[in-house]
């Protein structure tokens, strides 16, 4: 836990792969004064990443994850008997075969 939060409870932090319909950014003027693309060598450069353990971790897992030595979580999309009604089961495919007895 970083911080008092209410209820005393810990951060949850998700990390997701999105990938751009556009490299065009289009920014809101009245709120973000200046916006761009970013190599992620120098994101990962920055002082905020390497002082932070937490962010640190985050950003090499996604790194990992781009060039493939990763394979992190996956989905699978189901019914569920319960309501009728379809959801996703997320699951870390890299230990699929250890918990499928």
């Amino acid at each position: 836990q970083s911080h008092k939060s209410l209820f005393e409870k810990s951060e949850l932090f998700f990390l997701c792969l999105l990938r751009p319909l556009s490299f065009e950014i289009q920014r809101q003027e009245s709120e973000i004064d200046a916006a761009a693309w970013m190599p992620i060598d120098d994101f990962k450069a920055q002082p905020f990443v390497q002082n932070n353990d937490i962010w640190k971790h985050m950003v090499e897992i996604c790194s990992a994850r781009v060039d493939g030595s990763y394979t992190g979580f996956s989905s699978t999309y189901l019914r569920s008997t319960f309501t009728d009604s379809w959801n996703y089961l997320y699951w870390n495919q890299g230990n699929r075969d250890s918990h499928s007895r």
